[in-house]
């Protein structure tokens, strides 16, 4: 039995987490590919959703991970995860609670893969659990390569 792994193709960051603005986003991951409209497509669909993101007013972390974020010329898609505090997750309002089960369910936009999650608190008993604190789980896979195989980094973009 043959086995296939996914090629990656090697990144644009430095392994661990990237603070970034929208334009340090556009600087990095668009403007060096001017031949590959695709990247800019995939932008445009990230500024909608940031824009949604904006709108419900609620204060999160946006995480973004995925081919976007090496030298792979036409990317297949976006990988976001929108990270919410715990206890701001806790005072969602209705609307809010809906818009995350919507990011959550992956179908905000074609062509972004999305989630939503909260994060615990580091002394909250199920911190650093794969199944009750997701949020940690994919802090450790944003960091990581399809194969597993080396380290990479991943853009965080705040929003207040």
């Amino acid at each position: 039995m043959a086995f296939f792994s996914k090629y990656d193709y090697p990144p644009l960051l430095a392994p661990g987490r990237h603070v970034m603005t929208l334009p340090d986003i556009k600087a990095h991951f668009v403007d060096p590919f001017p031949d590959h409209p695709r990247r800019k497509h995939l932008f445009t669909l990230f500024e909608e959703f940031l824009q949604a993101v904006l709108v419900s007013g609620i204060p999160c972390e946006i995480w973004i991970d995925g081919s976007w974020l090496t030298t792979k010329p036409e990317p297949r898609d976006l990988d976001v995860t929108l990270i919410v505090e715990a206890d701001t997750a806790q005072r969602l309002n209705a609307d809010q609670q809906a818009f995350m089960h919507t990011v959550s369910e992956g179908a905000f936009a074609q062509d972004v893969d999305c989630f939503a999650y909260a994060r615990l608190d580091r002394e909250h008993p199920d911190f650093g659990d794969a199944y009750l604190d997701p949020a940690y789980d994919w802090g450790c896979q944003y960091g990581l390569e399809s194969g597993e195989q080396w380290l990479k980094g991943f853009v965080v973009l705040k929003v207040r």
